[in-house]
């Protein structure tokens, strides 16, 4: 015979069960991600849980900088706008041909439009459909392979200091960058500035808290996010989930004040795709063909006021910038460079 103790001790513990099980229901968000012919319906921990609550050292200490990879995977360069990549899309043209690898370029403009929500995993299916010798480049979000029930590529990327992405940007669209032979490239700009517009320097726009200063340009940190909902809202979660995703996913991440660096670790650790591409990349005339016109730097004081307002760009900016140069001492401990 059951016990009256025995049956409070067994309401008790149902009564706790089903009070964890609604707690977690509350604090989780169901995402549901359709792609073509496939749907993933997944719950995903309340932001600032689990790996999000991790500090910057125990992000290092728990995902190491590699030193090498087992370069038979897919490699994906999910490119971000204005960090050097035209040059380094010129250079890979060269070295795949002489390397004997394939070179894709996911062109998201006119797709993005038709696919819409379903843009992650069309990009994703496209991605890992390709051969094992296969490079792909796109300009567009880190994309979740896991959350899509598929393997990693391997991830490599390029960023820069966040107010000279900006201000390169700003000119960028205003007078687009020297082709070939220091040609400007007519195609550009695309952007409808009026005249006063289109001559407002950057430091003028930022001093006069003009609307324009920023136009159109993904923060670093929320393309390291993803596609997920909550990257949108560019904010503590967004910063810490992209710093999850670029210690957990990428295989290296160089910066372009340091592109010298950056492209030795890229051979180091990646030699089936950039063995020899510093010496390429050096070498092309492209690379004073895709400077940006009539680029004036940002003033100390317009610094000073971007810096306040870009606090988390330059949290992440920072964070990457320190493992990378974590990576650099590692592969010189081991002598893979100089």
């Amino acid at each position: 015979m059951v016990s009256r103790q025995s049956i409070r001790r067994t309401i008790l513990l149902f009564l706790l069960v089903g009070s964890m099980l609604l707690t977690y229901i509350s604090s989780s968000t169901i995402i549901t991600t359709i792609t073509k012919g496939t749907i993933v319906h997944q719950v995903t921990p309340h932001p600032l849980s689990g790996a999000l609550r991790l500090t910057d050292s125990q992000l290092n200490s728990n995902w190491t900088v590699p030193t090498e990879v087992n370069d038979t995977r897919v490699v994906f360069y999910n490119r971000v706008a204005k960090c050097g990549s035209t040059t380094m899309i010129w250079t890979l043209r060269r070295i795949s041909a002489k390397l004997n690898y394939n070179l894709n370029t996911f062109d998201h403009h006119n797709i993005q439009k038709v696919y819409g929500d379903n843009l992650e995993g069309v990009l994703a299916k496209y991605v890992m459909s390709k051969s094992s010798d296969t490079l792909t480049i796109s300009q567009l979000p880190y994309v979740d392979f896991s959350r899509l029930e598929m393997d990693f590529p391997i991830y490599i990327n390029v960023i820069r200091d966040p107010i000279d992405r900006m201000v390169s940007a700003y000119y960028f669209q205003r007078f687009g960058f020297k082709k070939r032979q220091g040609q400007v490239n007519m195609n550009r700009p695309r952007n409808n500035f009026t005249e006063a517009e289109k001559n407002q320097s950057f430091n003028e726009c930022v001093l006069t808290k003009g609307m324009l200063c920023t136009k159109g340009l993904m923060p670093l940190f929320a393309h390291f996010c993803g596609f997920r909902p909550e990257c949108k809202n560019r904010d503590k979660y967004a910063l810490q989930q992209s710093k999850v995703n670029a210690v957990r996913y990428f295989s290296v991440i160089g910066l372009l004040e340091d592109m010298n660096t950056t492209l030795k670790v890229l051979e180091a650790v990646l030699p089936r795709y950039f063995a020899g591409f510093g010496d390429i990349y050096h070498s092309s005339p492209e690379i004073k063909g895709s400077k940006t016109l009539h680029k004036e730097p940002a003033s100390p004081k317009v610094r000073s006021i971007l810096r306040q307002s870009l606090r988390h760009e330059y949290d992440f900016y920072e964070f990457v910038k320190k493992r990378f140069y974590e990576q650099v001492l590692r592969l010189k401990k081991s002598n893979k460079i100089s």
